[in-house]
């Protein structure tokens, strides 16, 4: 999550830098830094996020146990499953940054319509 959300930060800060440096001085329109940081920050993002650390919570509390029949089955599961199909599971079910991804190229294509 944290890389994802330090380069659509940074890219839409740099675009309204940009943006601003090319206005004349006199001009009314104003790019500010609070509207570059309010455009990347949807709630459904923060939606996405709180149910990311609830499962990344559950998944620990599992690893965690000392329950002897979860630890057999966890010591089983992971003496026979890849690790590709170990990564490939995480990665398909990583929702929250393919959607605030698909925000963020949606938000390039309206040409940074919400920082206005």
């Amino acid at each position: 999550m944290a890389i994802t959300d330090a380069f659509v930060y940074a890219s839409v800060i740099a675009e309204c830098l940009k943006r601003k440096k090319q206005l004349p001085k006199n001009s009314k329109v104003a790019f500010s830094m609070t509207s570059a940081i309010r455009a990347c920050d949807p709630d459904s993002r923060r939606k996405a996020n709180k149910k990311t650390v609830k499962a990344a919570r559950l998944v620990c509390d599992i690893s965690n146990s000392s329950n002897p029949i979860i630890c057999w089955f966890l010591r089983i599961a992971y003496r026979f499953i890849s690790m590709e199909e170990f990564v490939k599971q995480i990665a398909n079910t990583d929702y929250s940054n393919r959607d605030y991804w698909e925000y963020f190229q949606k938000l390039k294509k309206d040409d940074y319509a919400a920082l206005l």
